[in-house]
């Protein structure tokens, strides 16, 4: 017997309802949060990401947003205080701490203008 184009195969179960789908993003929230708090950004971040790929919220994006804007100020920081170091002359100090920073430095690259000031 043909099955007809977008018919349920038998023993499939139905697709999650709305209400599931939220549920199952709060849930990845939750974790994320949780990360969040104990200072594991990126695991918070792929938590929240996963949490948008299942239903988008307003918690998650939140949750981005603020690990966003953690890192930017992180690096922020980090470029102030290789400058600093640079300036009396304790090179290698802040070269060792921004070899373990997400952000690089290309050469050929222009550097972002909201890290210009720090250099």
């Amino acid at each position: 017997m043909a099955s007809t184009p977008g018919a349920q195969q038998e023993g499939a179960s139905p697709p999650p309802d709305k209400k599931q789908l939220e549920a199952q993003a709060k849930e990845l929230v939750a974790q994320g949060k949780a990360l969040e708090q104990q200072g594991r950004l990126p695991e918070a971040k792929d938590k929240y990401l996963d949490a948008e790929g299942v239903f988008s919220t307003r918690e998650a994006l939140g949750g981005l947003k603020r690990i966003h804007d953690a890192r930017e100020e992180k690096i922020g920081s980090l470029l102030t205080q290789a400058r600093d170091s640079f300036e009396v002359g304790k090179f290698s100090d802040r070269a060792q701490q921004l070899e373990g920073v997400e952000f690089k430095i290309i050469p050929g690259q222009p550097v972002p203008l909201r890290f210009r000031e720090k250099l």
